[in-house]
């Protein structure tokens, strides 16, 4: 995984204070792209557009075994 790469993400964020469960049910899973990395590699930021508008969200980078 590289800054720049695309991505597909479910939002857990909230958006126009609606839950992730309403965001999911209207917009299905954002097209996006990776915008950061932790120099530990712990966890990864995913920028997309959600309803016209931009979200970021952080996920937990789970190294393979």
């Amino acid at each position: 995984m590289r800054v720049g790469d695309p991505i597909t993400f479910l939002p857990d964020c909230w958006v126009h204070g609606q839950g992730s469960e309403s965001v999911q049910a209207r917009t299905g899973a954002v097209r996006g792209k990776v915008v950061y990395i932790h120099p530990k590699g712990r966890y990864y930021v995913a920028e997309g557009q959600v309803g016209g508008r931009t979200i970021r969200e952080a996920f937990q980078i789970i190294p393979k075994n």
